[in-house]
């Protein structure tokens, strides 16, 4: 067992003997209850309750004396279903359009290769996390496969859980304190949010910033912001202490209801503060779609940027390379969390487990060192003024 698992132990002995199972025969004879109990060190009953729910998910069957086998592989089901939060958000100006737009490419030109149906389900009429309701999801069954792009549908995840189907799930990465843990019959892909961050770190401290605002996230979802782990270990690595100061309390809510209504004071305060409190000369924005009204703010202060203050975004989106100057941002390839979850619905047996991406480091105006040009990176060119909804991807 990995140290450090806070999984239910029957969960995590479910989900070693799946992998075995995938790697089996149909008809091959599993270990014996005795046999898997010495294994795992744990009590029988444990066991049994591993392998009667296995039985029921028709992964295995049990013959009287004799054993337990692994049953013929039922042919897998070539539809899946992607969630969307409202009925025009992939072609209207929505913020989270451009991540989604990619997510869906990479999910039906690899899932079509692969033989599979693609579909969407739209969960909302108007787009508003409150609307949710678990009756959308209830003609969903055990063959069912879908796709959940992000934490907001945390309202309507036991509904989803319920229905039994496969479930790859986009989220928060392991290891992140509090963070929920959905790997019944569900795969996570996930961000690697922190190993992001701390390579923000560490271009700072390269260029010699070495007094970093990083604002500290309140996800409205429960857990540890993994933009504040990376951060921390970002300092560590570089031989920085952590400053309290430089840590903001920033809330996800709040600041977008904030930046919807344009009101720059709300951030021009924040920076004002914490410059009185310890002055700093690099910031980290935590979320992508921050970036523009933070700009104004620290304009808004006497900052030029990058000068005074070099600027980073903890995600990518359309605006950044437009913006004046351009924000340096961490890119992910969204199209490929897509095509990671084509591949993994048409395995002929889908396993829990997780994968974790990380982000490549584009260069731009805002962190460039003063007197030379910035690295020449081409961003995405589809920009509009996004509207923007309380939607974030983990």
């Amino acid at each position: 067992m990995k140290a450090g698992d806070k999984r239910p132990l029957h969960r995590i002995i479910e989900e070693r003997i799946q992998a075995r199972v995938a790697a089996m025969s149909p008809g091959e004879r599993l270990a014996t209850e005795h046999e898997l109990c010495k294994e795992f060190g744990v009590s029988r009953h444990v066991v049994n309750k591993v392998l009667c729910r296995l039985t029921e998910q028709g992964l295995l069957y049990r013959v009287r004396r004799r054993g337990t086998f692994v049953s013929e592989r039922q042919p897998s089901s070539k539809r899946v279903t992607m969630l969307l939060p409202g009925p025009d958000v992939l072609s209207s100006r929505h913020d989270e359009r451009f991540f989604l737009q990619e997510i869906v490419r990479g999910l039906v030109e690899t899932g079509h290769r692969l033989g599979l149906t693609v579909s969407m389900l739209v969960s909302t009429s108007d787009h508003r996390r409150e609307s949710l309701d678990p009756a959308p999801f209830s003609g969903l069954t055990r063959n069912d496969k879908l796709l959940v792009a992000s934490m907001w549908w945390a309202p309507v995840f036991e509904a989803i859980e319920a229905r039994g189907c496969d479930i790859i799930y986009m989220g928060a990465q392991s290891g992140v304190e509090g963070a929920p843990d959905f790997r019944d019959n569900r795969f996570k892909l996930a961000l690697d949010t922190i190993g992001n961050v701390e390579q923000l770190v560490t271009h700072f401290c390269r260029q010699g910033r070495r007094r970093i605002l990083c604002p500290q996230l309140d996800n409205d979802y429960g857990f540890t912001d993994p933009v504040v782990l990376g951060y921390r270990q970002g300092l560590e690595q570089n031989g920085l202490k952590l400053q309290s100061e430089l840590m903001p309390p920033f809330s996800f809510s709040y600041h977008m209801q904030a930046m919807r209504r344009g009101q720059v004071t709300v951030f021009r305060d924040m920076i004002r503060k914490a410059r009185a409190a310890a002055p700093f000369d690099a910031m980290i924005v935590p979320c992508g779609v921050f970036s523009r009204i933070f700009l104004q703010a620290l304009t808004a202060e006497g900052l030029h940027v990058p000068d005074d203050v070099a600027l980073a975004a903890t995600s990518e989106t359309p605006e950044l390379a437009k913006l004046e100057p351009s924000v340096s941002s961490m890119v992910t390839h969204y199209h490929e969390f897509g095509a990671e979850a084509a591949r993994l619905f048409a395995r002929p047996l889908f396993t829990p487990g997780e994968k974790l991406f990380t982000g490549e480091f584009h260069q731009r105006a805002s962190s460039s060192v003063h007197g030379q040009p910035s690295a020449a990176v081409e961003g995405p060119t589809d920009v509009e003024a996004p509207a923007t909804h309380e939607f974030m991807m983990f």
